[in-house]
């Protein structure tokens, strides 16, 4: 009989160069301000975090994995409209 082998358990690595990156900008600004800057930084990240869990949530409890991948597909595409509008407008 095959044994179970547990899956291993490792992080995605593009949350984690995310994370990294941007700490490694907050670094990069004034030492005397690394500390607040960072615990604002870190906190953002958790309240976005708990933000986007509950509306993932919400979302599949209204309608299922279609508008939880909608809900989900949301932010980047903001994001990407307004990086491609600065382009555009010469503004990077």
């Amino acid at each position: 009989m095959d044994q179970l082998k547990a899956p291993r358990l490792t992080s995605a690595p593009a949350p984690r160069t995310a994370s990294l990156l941007g700490v490694r900008a907050i670094f990069a600004l004034a030492p005397a301000a690394r500390g607040r800057l960072n615990g604002v930084y870190l906190a953002s990240l958790f309240a976005a975090g708990a933000v986007g869990s509950a509306a993932g949530a919400w979302a599949y409890a209204r309608d299922g994995w279609t508008l939880a991948c909608l809900v989900g597909l949301a932010p980047p595409l903001v994001a990407l409209a307004r990086f491609l509008l600065s382009a555009a407008a010469g503004r990077e």
